[in-house]
């Protein structure tokens, strides 16, 4: 890699490396910070639960500050409110950058196949049952 203008700094690591690298590692970055829905049910379930009370205490202190809330933050005490919460976020952020990295790196199956489930199963659960995901 000695023509330095085809890639990219990583800071902290001290090297070069090609634009197309440094793109998987930050995609890799990303999946790993947004991989609690590809547990199985029981574990996926205890981490949404982790991520709305932290959602849930923001809101509270924003609102206390005066502060505007963003509206994905509000009534999330509501179980229904819940379970559409996390349901947009498998189907519209985590399943399609699952399935993309899974298509570029492969070996990924298990995870995405956990997110199918949690996509598929889970609005039956949640909107015949109103329990929540």
């Amino acid at each position: 890699m000695s023509d330095r203008g085809t890639c990219a700094h990583v800071r902290g690591l001290g090297v070069w490396v090609p634009p197309f690298w440094l793109l998987t590692l930050r995609a890799c970055g990303c999946s790993a910070d947004l991989s609690g829905q590809c547990y199985p049910a029981r574990i996926a379930r205890k981490w949404g639960d982790r991520v709305i009370e932290e959602f849930t205490a923001q809101a509270r202190r924003e609102e206390s500050l005066g502060m505007p809330v963003m509206p994905f933050m509000k009534n999330l005490t509501r179980p229904l409110d819940r379970a559409r919460l996390q349901l947009r976020f498998v189907n519209q952020v985590v399943l399609p950058l699952w399935t993309a990295m899974n298509d570029l790196l492969h070996g990924l199956a298990v995870p995405v196949d956990n997110l199918c489930v949690h996509a598929v199963v889970a609005p039956e659960l949640c909107w015949k049952r109103a329990c929540v995901f």
